[in-house]
């Protein structure tokens, strides 16, 4: 969602630019930080913000209240000086570990219906048909989709039995 906000912004501006946020830096650039900044009071109104913060053991709750991620809410409490740098990374980096087993426990999810989803269920039948009618070669159905021989051929019986 910050994505969308800032790159909206950029529109707006009628600026172009590559939207990058690796290690949750402060982008240098003018005109990254007035998109941040836009998309950041967008998702996060500073004075809603302000006025139910109340410590980090909070940010789940603001987080849910503003459905966008730990995070995110996390990032907008720093950058309205609600949390210090050093809670913030020690947050972060909390958050982090607390996904990583979280995704080790859990097995993953279903790889079919994430397909499915990001594809389209109506592109996949399409693509799905074209290459039994011959309209379209394996090679550039395993090209559209992005899987192999063997994962496509198991995702058209799973589409299928849709």
């Amino acid at each position: 969602m910050f994505t969308v906000a800032h790159e909206l912004a950029h529109v707006a501006l009628s600026e172009s630019a590559v939207f990058d946020l690796r290690d949750l830096q402060v982008a240098e650039d003018p005109v990254e930080k007035f998109c941040n900044l836009v998309a950041a009071e967008f998702l996060v109104p500073a004075k809603e913000m302000r006025e139910n913060w109340a410590g980090k053991h909070l940010i789940p709750l603001l987080a849910h209240r503003f459905k966008l991620s730990e995070i995110v809410v996390a990032r907008r409490a720093l950058d309205l000086n609600l949390m210090r740098r050093e809670q913030f990374l020690s947050f972060y980096h909390e958050y982090k570990s607390r996904e990583w087993v979280s995704r080790s426990k859990s097995g993953g999810g279903n790889f079919h219906w994430t397909a499915r989803y990001r594809m389209g269920l109506p592109f996949s039948r399409a693509i799905i048909q074209s290459v039994r009618e011959g309209t379209t070669l394996y090679s550039e159905a395993y090209r559209l989709t992005g899987l192999k021989r063997e994962t496509f051929e198991k995702y058209t019986e799973f589409i299928a039995k849709l």
